[in-house]
Protein backbone atom coordinates (compact mmCIF):
# COMPACT_ATOMS: atom_id res chain seq x y z
CA UNK A 1 0.00 0.00 0.00
CA UNK A 2 1.13 3.51 -0.77
CA UNK A 3 -0.33 6.81 0.43
CA UNK A 4 -0.48 9.59 -2.15
CA UNK A 5 0.03 13.32 -1.44
CA UNK A 6 -3.73 13.92 -1.60
CA UNK A 7 -4.38 11.28 1.09
CA UNK A 8 -5.53 8.48 -1.23
CA UNK A 9 -4.22 4.98 -0.59
CA UNK A 10 -3.30 2.86 -3.58
CA UNK A 11 -2.44 -0.82 -3.69
CA UNK A 12 0.47 -0.49 -6.10
CA UNK A 13 3.13 2.13 -6.71
CA UNK A 14 2.32 4.85 -9.23
CA UNK A 15 5.13 5.81 -11.58
CA UNK A 16 6.70 9.16 -10.78
CA UNK A 17 5.41 12.19 -12.66
CA UNK A 18 8.89 12.74 -14.07
CA UNK A 19 8.50 9.61 -16.21
CA UNK A 20 5.37 11.05 -17.80
CA UNK A 21 7.22 14.27 -18.55
CA UNK A 22 10.09 12.34 -20.13
CA UNK A 23 7.66 10.54 -22.44
CA UNK A 24 6.33 13.90 -23.59
CA UNK A 25 9.83 15.22 -24.30
CA UNK A 26 10.31 15.50 -28.05
CA UNK A 27 13.61 14.75 -29.71
CA UNK A 28 15.09 17.34 -31.97
CA UNK A 29 17.55 16.75 -34.75
CA UNK A 30 20.29 19.28 -35.36
CA UNK A 31 21.02 19.88 -39.06
CA UNK A 32 24.66 19.14 -39.89
CA UNK A 33 24.81 21.97 -42.43
CA UNK A 34 23.20 24.96 -40.74
CA UNK A 35 22.83 23.92 -37.08
CA UNK A 36 19.06 24.51 -37.09
CA UNK A 37 16.98 22.45 -34.68
CA UNK A 38 14.54 20.29 -36.61
CA UNK A 39 11.63 18.79 -34.68
CA UNK A 40 12.02 15.02 -34.99
CA UNK A 41 8.66 13.65 -33.92
CA UNK A 42 6.49 16.12 -35.84
CA UNK A 43 8.71 16.03 -38.90
CA UNK A 44 6.86 16.13 -42.20
CA UNK A 45 8.20 13.22 -44.20
CA UNK A 46 7.89 12.97 -47.95
CA UNK A 47 8.09 9.98 -50.29
CA UNK A 48 9.53 9.76 -53.78
CA UNK A 49 9.91 6.82 -56.14
CA UNK A 50 13.60 6.11 -56.75
CA UNK A 51 13.27 3.17 -59.12
CA UNK A 52 11.38 -0.02 -59.78
CA UNK A 53 12.50 -3.41 -58.50
CA UNK A 54 12.86 -6.47 -60.74
CA UNK A 55 9.11 -7.17 -60.52
CA UNK A 56 8.18 -3.60 -61.46
CA UNK A 57 7.19 -2.52 -57.94
CA UNK A 58 8.19 0.97 -56.81
CA UNK A 59 11.22 1.48 -54.57
CA UNK A 60 10.37 4.47 -52.39
CA UNK A 61 12.64 6.86 -50.52
CA UNK A 62 11.15 8.42 -47.38
CA UNK A 63 12.96 11.64 -46.52
CA UNK A 64 12.83 15.12 -45.07
CA UNK A 65 14.59 18.35 -45.91
CA UNK A 66 15.91 20.81 -43.33
CA UNK A 67 13.34 23.62 -43.30
CA UNK A 68 16.14 26.16 -42.80
CA UNK A 69 18.77 25.25 -45.42
CA UNK A 70 17.07 22.49 -47.43
CA UNK A 71 19.64 19.74 -46.74
CA UNK A 72 18.20 16.38 -47.74
CA UNK A 73 18.07 13.54 -45.17
CA UNK A 74 16.99 10.05 -46.23
CA UNK A 75 15.10 8.28 -43.46
CA UNK A 76 14.63 4.96 -45.23
CA UNK A 77 14.30 3.28 -48.61
CA UNK A 78 11.46 0.77 -48.97
CA UNK A 79 10.59 -1.86 -51.53
CA UNK A 80 7.56 -4.15 -51.65
CA UNK A 81 9.20 -6.85 -49.51
CA UNK A 82 10.09 -4.31 -46.84
CA UNK A 83 6.56 -2.87 -46.82
CA UNK A 84 5.15 -6.39 -46.37
CA UNK A 85 7.60 -7.04 -43.51
CA UNK A 86 6.53 -3.76 -41.87
CA UNK A 87 2.87 -4.72 -42.20
CA UNK A 88 3.54 -8.18 -40.72
CA UNK A 89 5.42 -6.63 -37.77
CA UNK A 90 2.61 -4.14 -37.10
CA UNK A 91 0.04 -6.95 -37.11
CA UNK A 92 2.20 -8.98 -34.75
CA UNK A 93 2.61 -6.03 -32.36
CA UNK A 94 -1.17 -5.47 -32.35
CA UNK A 95 -1.71 -9.17 -31.59
CA UNK A 96 0.79 -9.02 -28.69
CA UNK A 97 -0.82 -5.86 -27.28
CA UNK A 98 -4.28 -7.43 -27.55
CA UNK A 99 -3.16 -10.60 -25.75
CA UNK A 100 -1.47 -8.60 -22.97
CA UNK A 101 -4.58 -6.43 -22.61
CA UNK A 102 -6.70 -9.58 -22.34
CA UNK A 103 -4.57 -10.68 -19.38
CA UNK A 104 -1.97 -12.93 -20.96
CA UNK A 105 1.29 -13.13 -19.03
CA UNK A 106 4.44 -11.73 -20.61
CA UNK A 107 5.87 -15.26 -20.72
CA UNK A 108 2.94 -16.38 -22.90
CA UNK A 109 3.76 -13.84 -25.62
CA UNK A 110 7.54 -14.17 -25.38
CA UNK A 111 7.80 -16.11 -28.67
CA UNK A 112 5.73 -13.48 -30.48
CA UNK A 113 7.84 -10.69 -28.99
CA UNK A 114 10.99 -12.46 -30.19
CA UNK A 115 9.46 -12.82 -33.66
CA UNK A 116 8.70 -9.06 -33.66
CA UNK A 117 12.32 -8.31 -32.68
CA UNK A 118 13.61 -10.57 -35.46
CA UNK A 119 11.35 -8.81 -37.96
CA UNK A 120 12.67 -5.44 -36.76
CA UNK A 121 16.26 -6.65 -37.20
CA UNK A 122 15.39 -7.88 -40.69
CA UNK A 123 13.80 -4.52 -41.51
CA UNK A 124 16.93 -2.66 -40.41
CA UNK A 125 19.18 -4.91 -42.50
CA UNK A 126 16.93 -4.60 -45.55
CA UNK A 127 16.73 -0.80 -45.18
CA UNK A 128 20.54 -0.60 -45.08
CA UNK A 129 20.86 -2.80 -48.14
CA UNK A 130 18.26 -0.78 -50.07
CA UNK A 131 19.88 2.54 -49.14
CA UNK A 132 23.24 1.23 -50.31
CA UNK A 133 21.82 -0.12 -53.57
CA UNK A 134 19.44 2.64 -54.63
CA UNK A 135 21.16 5.75 -53.31
CA UNK A 136 24.32 4.72 -55.17
CA UNK A 137 22.22 4.25 -58.31
CA UNK A 138 20.98 7.81 -57.85
CA UNK A 139 24.56 9.04 -57.38
CA UNK A 140 23.87 10.18 -53.82
CA UNK A 141 26.10 7.77 -51.90
CA UNK A 142 27.76 10.60 -49.99
CA UNK A 143 24.42 12.04 -48.93
CA UNK A 144 23.39 11.76 -45.30
CA UNK A 145 21.19 8.67 -45.25
CA UNK A 146 20.57 8.04 -41.58
CA UNK A 147 17.86 10.60 -40.87
CA UNK A 148 20.24 12.46 -38.58
CA UNK A 149 20.58 9.59 -36.12
CA UNK A 150 24.37 9.86 -36.14
CA UNK A 151 24.28 13.61 -35.68
CA UNK A 152 23.47 15.61 -32.59
CA UNK A 153 20.12 14.77 -31.04
CA UNK A 154 18.70 16.80 -28.18
CA UNK A 155 15.96 15.69 -25.84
Amino acid sequence: MMTMNDGRTVAFPVPPIRQKEEKKAKKEIICDSCGAEVLGMGMKLADQVLAEDEAGNPVIERYFDCPNCGRHYTVTVMDREMRLMMQKRQQLQKRIARRLKDGAKAVAVKAQQEAARELQDGLMQRASMLKEKYLKVEGRENERSDGGRNGIIKK
